[in-house]
């Protein structure tokens, strides 16, 4: 086996891939890609049996071959050869030798039938638009449950609505829920209704691959039926992950079709107002007061958002709001509301209330999507 690239493209394809490998992985060989040639290119390929990365560049490929390679080691040592424009990679005497300008270095490798076998998808389900797939796990990913006493919960639920031709997704930890829609490019008809459970730290991965490709790189998303992982197909890579099984609960049912009162502040206000009043939240479970006592249609009102310490005080901020309906107050978790509006990234958010016992939903100005819906605590 014997090869050369260029060393910025190696080290950017095997900083892709490293993304699904563990730190402290449970195997040994979990710590290793397996690099391929394929014609004209080399194939690397990783996993931690949950998510497998696989990417390609180009080369020039003298003998071919495949091999399983410690990546930290070779990735570190890469990194290291800035000045220098092309990689060499051989075997020699049961070595791996990777050589750029006056630098030679010799790695262990295994046999490549020690790798966990990686299955392609090959169902072609539908397609969307990377830039937009990235911004719909970036903004239902803070409701993802951290705990895994309910798996489905560390999941994203996606969902086909070939009616609207959108792809929804949404999250949930019992406390908050978070959904949002993008547009399907392309799509089986017959998919509509259909969903899917991925894994949602895999799915906050595959967001960062995409970050980096272009407004309208598109990604398909497929499937292989005697298999449970989703592949997600874009320029020179392939992301599979795989499904949290379990039925995904009915989050529909506690976002409320009308509001006693809706509210409209400057993001940039409420922020502020959070962070000042956090300081005395912190001693109640991180609970703050929203309290809106005059909202007037087509006029400006005061709304006051309170934080209380019995050991070390209180802070109240006073914010201008538009909006209208019936008065009154609501105790929420200021990080719950702070992530919302950081993660709409809105000049002006929506706040819409049924009073203190329901739940509270939070979307940007002028738009369905992204939504919040968060839930009240105990006063």
């Amino acid at each position: 086996m014997k090869f050369r690239v260029l060393r910025q493209n190696f080290v950017d394809l095997l900083d892709d891939v490293s993304k699904a490998v563990e730190s402290k992985p449970s195997l040994p060989i979990l710590a290793c890609v397996l690099i391929t040639t394929e014609g004209n290119r080399v194939k690397v390929e990783s996993t931690d049996l949950e998510m497998s990365i696989t990417g390609y560049i180009g080369a020039k490929v003298d003998e071919a071959g495949s091999c399983v390679v410690e990546i930290g080691n070779a990735l570190k040592l890469l990194k290291t050869l800035k000045e220098e424009g092309h990689v060499g990679f051989a075997i020699e005497d049961d070595k791996v030798v990777l050589s750029c300008g006056a630098t030679n270095a010799r790695l262990d490798y295994f046999s490549s039938d020690e790798f966990p076998p990686i299955r392609e998808q090959t169902e072609e389900m539908f397609q969307v638009k990377a830039s937009e797939l990235a911004d719909a796990i970036n903004y239902v990913f803070h409701s993802v449950s951290k705990n895994d006493n309910r798996p489905i919960l560390t999941s994203i639920f996606l969902e086909v609505d070939a009616d609207k031709e959108v792809l929804r997704f949404a999250s949930a930890d019992g406390y908050q829920l978070s959904v949002h829609e993008i547009p399907l490019i392309s799509f089986d008809s017959r998919l509509n209704g259909e969903s899917f459970t991925p894994k949602g730290e895999s799915m906050r991965d595959l967001a960062r691959l995409l970050k980096s490709l272009d407004q309208d790189d598109v990604v398909t998303v497929s499937r292989n039926r005697l298999d449970q992982p989703l592949g997600f197909k874009f320029t020179n890579r392939e992301v599979n992950i795989v499904e949290i099984q379990g039925r995904y609960p009915d989050f529909s049912a506690i976002i409320p079709s009308k509001y006693k009162t809706e509210l409209t502040m400057y993001s940039k206000d409420v922020e502020v107002a959070l962070k000042r009043t956090a300081i005395f939240a912190r001693d109640t479970a991180d609970s703050i007061q929203i309290e809106y006592p005059n909202p007037t249609a087509n006029r400006e009102c005061n709304v006051m958002i309170i934080g209380k310490s019995a050991e070390r005080g209180d802070a109240e901020v006073n914010l201008s709001a538009s909006g209208y309906g019936e008065n009154g107050r609501t105790s929420l978790n200021y990080r719950y509301v702070l992530d919302s509006i950081k993660t709409i990234n809105s000049d002006r958010t929506q706040f819409k209330l049924n009073g203190a016992e329901n739940p509270i939903v939070i979307q940007p100005e002028g738009k369905e999507h992204p939504l919040f819906v968060i839930m009240p605590m105990s006063r």
